[in-house]
């Protein structure tokens, strides 16, 4: 006996060298995808990860998995292998992986999209359900999901609306052809190796050029225009590219008799192998590297961020307020991050919705800067009206937990550590219940001015061309941002709301200028450490401040 005695469809087990290889090989790399598979999921709050809808990018790989080692199989079961069994797996099974892998694939899309959505949208939350049971309670529900319904969902519906197609169509051929039952009654029965072919099989041909070769190149095309700093574009490309080959080359070894000798050794169903090790590798692979690298990043500017606090608390420099020059000695500060959010914010939001995908969290830091900011000029303004300015600026940070902090009403949420965001919770979810129930459901993309911080314009002028809004984003800070005009925030002679649902609300004895000091320094970690960095080294900052100067 030989290395390898060749697929010859006998019903003698193929335990020789290539059986037993392939099968050591199978067992060994189904270790490592599975620990790769814990490794994302352990990390799944991470922000690289949480942005990348990981759990129906890790389902999608569990299942061409299983197709995977059942590749492996067929060599060794030889002629025991079921051509039931594999209709159905060729069918449907293999079909269904694929379509959900391409429907995780759309994920970097719709984060670009709605990245950008948040350069020229002003701030919103999310309504939260009636608290009474009921009707109205489930029509509220009803309503907002149809107000939220987005291309993700409409993609997913496609997948349903095909899957269920595809599982009618193969039913039907499966009972109605004799190669599969004795019931049926066209085709004829044919030996165990002649049951791969036949028009039979033409609807899984189908199903598989559609996602990989219809599908697929029109996200490649949709996408081209995107340059991510986490090379996630790189990762679509790769994965949607090496999906191409499997299905020609699978139909051309099934019926091209040119092949026999090849499919002795490589059954044809293996020509899907190097596709799904790539699936895999790079779906995983990506993510796994920016996790330790952040990881790496995050350490260093704990050490930074610490010695700067330090600085700052006995009033040493802190670093210089504005990067004009480059150098390579010049070691950037946590002051240059802040000056940049303070006085010319615009070129950084721009880059942190078009390249790394976090400008939530930085409208959030600028939201915070302007609201203390903001605190000590409120109370002088006020005069006597103290507990009139104390429910003003409670009202304003109120907007900001529920429009970046609060999990049910926040559109894009921010990744705050889990202790901030319990301190936050119990400040505003009380009050969070009644300003956000009982309310409209609110669509997806709602734009207007901040009625609870009148300080806080339009990040970005709301044109109706969207490349003209992020040219003028680029440009540099409009005069009237962030204005000190506190007569904007109180006026003492406007009566208060006698329809506002705080009137008479306790505010927690807690609240006060710092109450979002623990998350704005997570935040601040979080953003130095990865796309501020990145930032810096793009030379989009020196950019930005020529074209201002």
């Amino acid at each position: 006996m030989g290395y390898a005695n060749g697929h010859n469809w006998g019903n003698k087990l193929n335990w020789d060298g290539l059986g037993i290889s392939s099968l050591i090989f199978a067992g060994v790399y189904s270790i490592i995808f599975y620990a790769m598979c814990a490794i994302v999921w352990a990390n799944r709050k991470h922000p690289v990860i949480k942005m990348r809808n990981m759990g129906l990018a890790i389902s999608s790989l569990l299942v061409l998995h299983v197709y995977f080692f059942m590749i492996f199989l067929a060599y060794v079961l030889n002629g025991n292998y079921p051509c039931e069994l594999e209709f159905w797996i060729m069918s449907f099974y293999l079909p269904i992986g694929i379509g959900l892998f391409q429907a995780q694939n759309q994920q970097l899309l719709l984060v670009s999209r709605a990245q950008s959505k948040l350069i020229y949208m002003e701030d919103t939350f999310k309504s939260l359900p009636p608290t009474r049971p009921g009707f109205k309670r489930w029509n509220f529900k009803f309503r907002q999901w149809w107000a939220q319904w987005t291309e993700q969902n409409k993609y997913e519906g496609f997948l349903a609306v095909g899957m269920v197609l595809q599982l009618m169509v193969s039913t039907i051929i499966f009972l109605i052809s004799r190669k599969f039952t004795g019931f049926g009654f066209v085709s004829q029965h044919v030996s165990i190796g002649a049951c791969r072919r036949g028009w039979e099989w033409a609807p899984s041909i189908a199903w598989q050029f559609l996602w990989n070769w219809i599908l697929g190149p029109i996200l490649i095309w949709k996408i081209r225009m995107i340059r991510d700093i986490y090379h996630w574009r790189l990762q679509t490309i790769l994965c949607i590219i090496a999906g191409l080959p499997g299905s020609p080359m699978w139909l051309v070894s099934s019926y091209d008799d040119g092949f026999a000798n090849v499919n002795r050794f490589w059954v044809p169903a293996a020509w899907f192998l190097p596709g799904i090790v790539t699936m895999e590798m790079a779906t995983l692979g990506f993510p796994i590297f920016q996790v330790f690298y952040h990881k790496r990043a995050v350490y260093k500017t704990t050490r930074a961020i610490s010695q700067w606090e330090l600085n700052k608390h006995l009033g040493l420099s802190t670093g210089s307020s504005m990067i004009t020059g480059s150098s390579k000695d010049y070691q950037p500060t946590v002051s240059d991050l802040e000056d940049c959010l303070r006085n010319n914010h615009y070129p950084f939001l721009l880059f942190s919705s078009t390249e790394a995908y976090c400008a939530e969290s930085v409208k959030f830091l600028i939201k915070v800067m302007n609201f203390k900011n903001h605190w000590d000029t409120v109370f002088i303004k006020a005069g006597a009206e103290v507990e009139r300015a104390h429910h003003v600026l409670y009202r304003a940070a109120l907007d900001i937990y529920l429009s970046f902090v609060y999990h049910p009403t926040a559109d894009q949420q921010i990744n705050v550590e889990s202790k901030y965001y319990e301190d936050l919770k119990l400040l505003f979810s009380a009050a969070a219940n009644l300003i956000a129930s009982d309310r409209p459901p609110t669509p997806n993309s709602t734009c207007s001015k901040s009625i609870v911080a009148p300080w806080d314009e339009p990040l970005i002028d709301q044109s109706n061309d969207r490349t003209e809004r992020l040219q003028m984003a680029s440009i540099g800070p409009r005069e009237s941002s962030d204005g000190l005009n506190t007569q904007l925030i109180i006026n003492l002679n406007q009566p208060a709301d006698p329809n506002d649902k705080l009137i008479g609300f306790k505010i927690p004895a807690e609240f006060g200028k710092h109450c979002f000091d623990g998350a704005y320094g997570s935040i601040v970690t979080m953003i130095w450490s990865g796309p501020w960095q990145h930032f810096l080294t793009s030379n989009k900052l020196e950019q930005a401040t020529q074209r201002s100067l």
